[in-house]
């Protein structure tokens, strides 16, 4: 048997390991680090935090991006600004069409 049909077979059956649960524990793979054996359970624990690691340092680069653009001056025009503008291009528009309006 192959390794891609495992793979195969294991995701068309998650049910696999709930009908040998003792199953999970006996397997064991190497440590990302140091190499040593641990079991499936705890390599996946360790996929989880690496995963969560980096969801947190977008979360802080994110948060770090809102913080600095809500306390930096105003880059776009206020409300009564872009109304104006708004209310300008209308009136050129009319001008240049008269029959628009």
């Amino acid at each position: 048997m192959q390794a891609q049909e495992i793979h195969d077979f294991l995701l068309a059956h998650p049910e696999f390991f709930e009908d040998y649960p003792d199953l999970l524990s006996q397997i064991t793979v190497p440590h990302p680090q140091n190499g040593q054996a641990i079991s499936l359970t705890e390599r996946q624990l360790l996929t989880l935090r690496e995963k969560l690691a980096q969801v947190q340092g977008k979360l802080w680069s994110w948060s770090a991006l809102a913080k600095k653009t809500t306390s930096s001056p105003r880059r776009t025009p206020s409300l009564p600004l872009l109304t104006a503008g708004r209310e300008l291009r209308a009136g050129e528009s009319r001008r240049v069409h008269p029959s628009a309006g």
